[in-house]
């Protein structure tokens, strides 16, 4: 790879960044070969946002940040009306506020009380302990599948008196494609960047500790399936992606039965035979639910399952990830034909994609429409509120500012995102959406070889764009006031 410029030679332009910091194995005897995602395109230099007039003569920067590179738009919830707004049509990084339109097109497109299942199948009978014909694990895109639910599966196979398999265990994930990894942008060995399939275990990520100083390393849960990309521990402790979701998932599935006296063959990837009997089921919670901790703590694998999910409900088949965006995209756009959809590039459903781009203007008008009574159901008190939990919970925590916002945040390097709903003390409450974002600086960032390095520059750059955001928001809360000429100097 050609060596890019040095980190050094870039520190007069660059002022900061940082990602948004994540929460808290072959075949049958005719084995159709696992839908894999194809690579997205290499990062380009973003184009630059046209400007359009500024709201008040003379302001040129808001708290320093050139005026085209901030946008935003505040609507009356209930009315639609335009309180205020600034280059709200202009289509800037949103970052995971992306996950606004994977929450509503997931909500819309399979409902609010859709509950993803994790099946256990078998062909063939039992007798004595055996299971004569195969064994099953069928994933249907639970995003919050956990050991423990594999655990309860397993016990479940003891319970219909099964100790061994004399035919295959099948490992399913065809219900959805196969993401190795969601953003090649981004660092692979990093968990918030972990792979999903149909069948995903904990965001498939493993924790790595280290056996006493300088001791060798061991992962926790041991690796299932597959092998760890290359690791840099961080001190004694960190965390990496597995390699495969499913052979993962498999793997843990027979190290569990193990434990409760079942023995199972190495697990092999397959398509469940058309006639099988169903020995077990694990149910999630509804999708309602596992929206609301996707937007309060910004998972991108529950956001990914999500969209790849919906997008499968409303083709009929699985597809990949570019085209499930396209399609909650199309979906959304039938029901609010009124929206700017056009202004809409969206190729992910967590919001690390390079390509994806929204304008305020766009989220204020979903957010306002996904109410009750709307033509979307409520996200309202699905999100994160200021003060009280998730990505929100140590911002905009002042007495006058605490749970009257609930929204969603979105942070890559140069580029931040607020968006959602102010409760202010009117008691007429507003849906909003910001975005601040440096087109140039991020695509000289992302030039450079040592990402954690570029991270650290531009960390500044980070914090002064979250403390505009905060103050644009707290202003809002206020209404009546000069916002602009507050704002802007």
């Amino acid at each position: 790879m050609k060596k890019l410029a040095p980190l050094a030679a870039i520190l007069v332009l660059l002022a900061g960044c940082g990602g948004e910091p994540p929460l808290p194995v072959t075949a049958l005897a005719v084995t159709p070969a696992p839908l894999v995602e194809a690579a997205p395109p290499a990062p380009v230099a973003l184009p630059a946002v046209p400007v359009p007039s500024l709201p008040r003569a003379g302001v040129q920067t808001f708290q320093g940040f050139p005026a085209e590179q901030v946008a935003y738009l505040v609507l009356d919830a209930a009315t639609g009306e335009v309180l205020e707004e600034h280059n709200a049509d202009a289509g800037l990084i949103p970052a995971s506020t992306v996950k606004i339109v994977t929450a509503a097109g997931a909500l819309a497109a399979l409902g609010p009380a859709y509950r993803f299942t994790t099946d256990l199948l078998a062909t063939g009978s039992t007798a004595g302990g055996t299971l004569s014909g195969d064994l099953v694990l069928r994933g249907g895109g639970d995003p919050l599948l956990e050991e423990r639910h594999l655990l309860a599966l397993a016990a479940r196979l003891r319970e219909a008196g099964v100790r061994r398999v004399t035919g295959r265990f099948i490992v399913d994930d065809s219900a959805l494609p196969l993401v190795p990894q969601l953003a090649l942008e981004q660092p692979a060995d990093e968990p918030y960047n972990a792979g999903v399939s149909a069948l995903s275990v904990s965001f498939n990520r493993l924790e790595l500790r280290r056996e006493g100083h300088g001791g060798p390393v061991y992962a926790v849960p041991p690796p299932g399936g597959g092998d760890l990309p290359p690791v840099r521990p961080n001190g004694t402790r960190s965390a990496v992606p597995v390699s495969d979701p499913a052979l993962h998932a498999a793997g843990l599935f027979r190290r569990l039965a193990g434990g409760l006296g079942i023995a199972l063959p190495p697990a092999r990837r397959g398509i469940a035979p058309a006639r099988t009997q169903l020995l077990a089921r694990h149910e999630s919670p509804p999708v309602a639910e596992i929206v609301s901790g996707m937007l309060r703590y910004s998972n991108n694998q529950v956001a990914t399952l999500l969209g790849l999910s919906a997008a499968r409900h409303l083709a009929g088949r699985p597809v990949p990830s570019a085209d499930a965006a396209s399609l909650l995209l199309a979906d959304l756009r039938r029901r609010l034909p009124g929206l700017p959809w056009h202004e809409a590039v969206l190729v992910d459903q967590s919001g690390l994609a390079e390509a994806d781009r929204l304008s305020p203007r766009l989220l204020a008008g979903l957010l306002a429409a996904s109410r009750p009574g709307g033509a979307l159901p409520p996200l309202l008190p699905l999100m994160a509120g200021s003060g009280l939990d998730g990505t929100l919970s140590r911002r905009l925590d002042r007495p006058e500012e605490a749970l009257r916002v609930w929204g969603k945040t979105g942070t890559l390097a140069y580029a931040t995102a607020l968006a959602g709903y102010l409760l202010p003390e009117d008691g007429r409450p507003r849906a909003f959406a910001l975005l601040i974002a440096d087109p140039a600086r991020r695509a000289l960032y992302l030039q450079q070889e040592d990402m954690r390095a570029a991270d650290r520059v531009a960390a500044p750059w980070r914090e002064k764009a979250r403390t505009l955001a905060d103050a644009l928001v707290a202003r809002w809360l206020r209404p009546g006031t000069g916002l602009v000429a507050a704002l802007s100097r």
